[in-house]
């Protein structure tokens, strides 16, 4: 009786030790609040992208499919007509940015934190902690573009095929052609999102001069932004114009990249930088508001009351 007891009792302080040495080892104590900003933060972003960069959007995907020596404002005369051109679309584009924002720069932070939990030593272990801390956030980027893509895919296709100006809106067509641009899709979307945070995590490095971008000012931090939105225009765009033309004409990807030339790819790469500045400077915002909440979280963990000291005498 007394044997058993006394082995009782060793196996709870066991149980006890390693249940809570197992909750102090995955407790997110920095990052915990990270979803509750940058989710709220990617949403005015989407809103934002939506409403006041709409016309650069659809000035970006008429250069995508025009024939040579066709105007872009193909039947619009007046400044008037020509708004509305640049305006087609927007309907489609509010849900679609604000939903593809939320989940891709609000979801990349818990996904970048998952990652660092799971796979964080061994890869640092195995490349360094310089090149874990790029290849992280790559990954984030990519893996959180993918649901964005699959959740948005006939919203993306409608507005397309609104600015563009093809008439045929059926549910069955665009379900068809939302099909078959998938994979130029997620090319693009994936390569433009791991491009967006790889990149910035290595300008951050190199600004910075620290191995996991730490300290950096808020010039440094659009700098690294805005670079990483810019490297991953180059990387998206030519994914996009396959995309573009896939979802408005209903052909096939092979159809489509058979009749491109190599420069074709590059249609409408000017204003797509302006577009990947934008999609930094959308980067930028969500990484200021994460900064500031942990500002102030940090001033209220210091900000406890200390009891007074009372000396006798």
């Amino acid at each position: 009786m007394g044997e058993g007891y006394t082995f009782f009792c060793c196996l709870q302080k066991v149980f006890s030790y390693r249940t809570v040495t197992l909750m102090r080892e995955k407790e997110p104590v920095a990052e915990k609040k990270s979803g509750n900003v940058t989710v709220p933060a990617s949403l005015k972003v989407g809103f934002a992208e939506a409403t006041l960069l709409h016309p650069l959007t659809t000035l970006i995907k008429r250069l995508h499919v025009r024939p040579a020596g066709e105007p872009v404002f193909a039947g619009a005369v007046t400044v008037a007509e020509k708004g509305r051109f640049l305006c087609r679309g927007i309907q489609y584009a509010g849900p679609n940015k604000i939903m593809s924002r939320w989940i891709v720069m609000g979801c990349q932070p818990l996904v970048n934190e998952y990652l660092q939990g799971q796979y964080g030593v061994g890869l640092k272990a195995a490349i360094g902690e310089r090149y874990q801390y790029w290849v992280m956030h790559t990954a984030a980027g990519f893996l959180s573009s993918i649901p964005a893509t699959i959740a948005t895919m006939p919203l993306d296709t409608l507005k397309s095929m609104r600015q563009t100006g093809s008439s045929t809106h059926n549910i069955r067509t665009v379900l068809a052609n939302s099909y078959r641009s998938m994979l130029p899709t997620l090319g693009r979307n994936a390569s433009g999102m791991a491009a967006l945070y790889g990149g910035s995590a290595l300008m951050r490095q190199a600004l910075t001069g620290d191995s996991r971008g730490q300290g950096a000012t808020s010039l440094q931090e659009t700098a690294s932004c805005l670079s990483g939105g810019i490297l991953g225009a180059f990387f998206a765009n030519p994914f996009d114009v396959v995309k573009t033309q896939v979802q408005v004409s209903g052909r096939t990807v092979g159809e489509v990249v058979g009749n491109l030339r190599p420069k074709d790819l590059c249609r409408g790469i000017l204003p797509g930088t302006l577009k990947g500045c934008q999609r930094g400077a959308a980067m930028l915002f969500v990484q200021l508001a994460k900064k500031m909440e942990k500002e102030t979280s940090s001033e209220e963990d210091m900000g406890v009351p200390v009891q007074p000291v009372h000396k006798v005498g």
